[in-house]
């Protein structure tokens, strides 16, 4: 009786340290995103004069939140520093988009 239970028991815990080790793992990329990008990249939307697009219905920019794919994200010239990212002008905001995943990595109003 002592093995059955023991044995129980043993299995009950190893169940637990399996769960714990199989569990989903998310990865979190940071962004360098200069503050001082902010301002540079403001002046720069305002003298390409870029047509603000409407939000899609229940769009919210915020970072982290990804871009729809009816919105055209639009390049940085190739001598900027922050020229990896792609940014589109969503009502009133200027949402600078990692390309990659099109997710949003600051929101500039």
């Amino acid at each position: 009786m002592k093995k059955v239970l023991l044995a129980a028991l043993l299995a009950s815990f190893s169940g637990v340290a399996l769960a714990q080790m199989s569990g989903s793992t998310t990865t979190t990329t940071t962004t360098t995103f200069q503050p001082a990008w902010r301002s540079e990249i403001k002046e720069y939307v305002t003298k390409e004069k870029v047509t603000h697009v409407p939000p899609p219905a229940g769009y919210t920019a915020a970072v982290g939140a990804p871009v729809p794919p009816s919105v055209e994200l639009r390049s940085f010239p190739a001598t900027a520093p922050y020229a990896k990212y792609r940014y589109s002008v969503i009502g009133d905001q200027t949402v600078v988009v990692d390309p990659t995943d099109r997710k949003v990595i600051e929101v500039i109003r």
